[in-house]
């Protein structure tokens, strides 16, 4: 992991809803593997966007698929 995934790693909750981090970040933060997180992307339940040849996912769509409902 480098040093900016590290970073939003340690401080996803304080990056904006707007902020884009990569799928190995979602993975750690959701505690899951590669595959459920491309599944959700497929799925729409995660906001992707591709950058280039890499995919970013938005931080306000891992808010949301964290979320208990009530």
């Amino acid at each position: 992991m480098n040093q900016a995934e590290q970073f939003a790693v340690k401080h996803f909750d304080k990056l904006p809803n707007s902020a884009l981090v990569s799928v190995r970040v979602v993975e750690i933060v959701k505690g899951c593997g590669p595959t459920t997180v491309w599944r959700r992307i497929a799925d729409g339940k995660l906001d992707a966007v591709r950058d280039g040849h890499m995919t970013r996912v938005t931080v306000a769509s891992v808010r949301k698929s964290m979320q208990v409902p009530a």
